[in-house]
């Protein structure tokens, strides 16, 4: 474990300890992945520098009206039923925006929600996400069985370690031992999840690539600027939430999107569909992306129409 994991989780145990209810030794080595050596060494450290960690009956827990706890409670400290209220409250924000994702994940790491994932908005999938969820959690791999793959054109069993969720559980970072590769899978595409009992044995090649507003990822991204229509404003807010942070209008009654993207795909797919709407100001790059595409297109008409 590295220096920032070491204060990770060494903040997070304080929350927990903190967090208005009382935990065994070993809940907290459990949901911490800590071993029961560094919980103990933690928590003499805490006592140290003035926390009152109160251990009785074998459960710990920090008192709520510990004088050594305000500011810390002031800055940064919520109760379990605070830190749910805030989750429903960004569960209501629309699916794909930049900040969703990211206060929800720290509102899970810091106060241990993942037990209580809001599956009501994933009906279907409920059984797969909290299986890849704890999955996550405990570094097993899984097979992912049945999924329908459009790139590969085929449903078959995957055998994948699941690394971690985007877009509010619609899709997961994964890396998958046959391809040796880091892919992002889609949960609507899953027959069912089969948790092994097996631990991960690639972490070590774990990666995450930059994820543009379209759902397209890699490792390199490139900036994007269009001046697009009320009807391309409104298309592009509905399918990509995460986009309106990138928009500005102008005093024409159009809108300039500027944005990076990890791949020419997913906007060239938006662009080509609203072609009249949308005026491509840079890059070149962008345009003659699209330009093959339309070629490509055309000269597959013209041979079945010669055919």
């Amino acid at each position: 474990m590295d220096g920032h994991e070491k204060i990770k989780r060494a903040l997070q145990l304080l929350l927990r300890l903190a967090n208005g209810r009382q935990h065994t030794k070993s809940e907290l080595c459990e949901s911490l992945d800590l071993s029961d050596r560094t919980v103990s060494r933690y928590i003499a450290t805490y006592r140290e520098v003035g926390f009152s960690v109160i251990c009785k009956h074998s459960l710990y827990y920090i008192p709520r009206m510990n004088n050594a706890m305000i500011d810390l409670k002031d800055m940064l400290y919520f109760t379990e039923e605070e830190a749910h209220v805030l989750k429903k409250a960004i569960h209501g924000i629309d699916n794909g925006n930049v900040l969703k994702n990211g206060l929800e994940k720290k509102l899970l790491e810091l106060y241990d929600l993942d037990k209580h994932i809001d599956i009501k908005d994933h009906p279907n999938f409920s059984n797969s996400i909290e299986t890849i969820n704890k999955a996550i959690k405990d570094k097993k791999q899984v097979i992912l069985q049945q999924y329908r793959s459009s790139n590969g054109k085929i449903i078959r069993d995957r055998l994948v370690e699941p690394i971690d969720f985007i877009s509010d559980y619609n899709l997961f970072w994964v890396f998958e031992p046959e391809s040796h590769l880091c892919k992002v899978f889609k949960t609507s595409r899953i027959g069912s999840v089969l948790m092994l009992d097996k631990q991960y044995e690639h972490e070590n090649l774990h990666k995450k690539s930059l994820t543009d507003v379209f759902n397209m990822n890699g490792d390199k991204q490139t900036m994007v600027k269009l001046k697009i229509s009320l009807l391309a404003y409104n298309m592009l807010i509905e399918e990509y939430p995460a986009s309106v942070g990138y928009l500005k209008p102008t005093k024409e009654n159009y809108w300039f999107f500027e944005a990076p993207v990890s791949s020419f795909a997913g906007v060239a797919r938006f662009c080509m569909g609203l072609c009249d709407d949308i005026e491509i100001q840079k890059p070149k790059e962008l345009k003659e992306y699209i330009v093959k595409k339309i070629k490509k297109v055309y000269n597959l008409k013209m041979t079945e129409v010669v055919s």
